[in-house]
């Protein structure tokens, strides 16, 4: 009796076995013809947001006028201030502070000091190619970035 128990348990997982194998090989095939438009019909373009967490903020910045030379793109935390890379300091000349979900206007400030001290310029959704005029080039050392949000229009998403 014990063996027939044993061939019986036996059976019955080599059985499962066999039919886990042939679903596990059906559903790689079917994963590898899926067209990716059909697992996410957002388009590459269109921004992502997720609830809860906060959007990124980016500040593109480059040594030389029209966004030449050397150029980085400096992540940011709301309202935390980032000093630049120590071969980056003094060396700014153009940013572009345009980089900001859909609903919301990103500003980033120049600070002329380590930690947000000294002289400081703020940008406001905007791409400046020569901060000579604003009397920023080549001075900032630091930098903090912030968002606004609006509520957008009806209808538009």
């Amino acid at each position: 009796m014990k063996y027939t128990t044993t061939f019986t348990a036996a059976a019955i997982f080599a059985t499962s076995a066999s039919a886990a194998a042939i679903a596990v090989s059906n559903a790689a095939n079917i994963a590898s013809t899926t067209p990716l438009a059909a697992l996410n019909p957002r388009s590459a373009s269109e921004p992502l947001v997720i609830i809860g967490r906060p959007a990124p903020l980016l500040l593109i910045a480059c040594a030389d006028p029209k966004f030449l030379g050397l150029c980085e793109s400096l992540p940011a935390v709301e309202l935390e201030c980032f000093n630049l890379p120590e071969y980056f300091r003094n060396t700014i000349t153009a940013v572009d502070t345009r980089i900001g979900p859909k609903g919301g206007v990103q500003t980033c400030t120049l600070y002329s000091e380590l930690g947000g001290g000294g002289k400081s310029q703020a940008f406001t959704n905007t791409r400046v190619d020569d901060l000579r005029p604003f009397g920023m080039d080549d001075v900032a050392k630091s930098y903090m970035c912030e968002q606004e949000w609006f509520e957008l229009p009806s209808g538009e998403k």
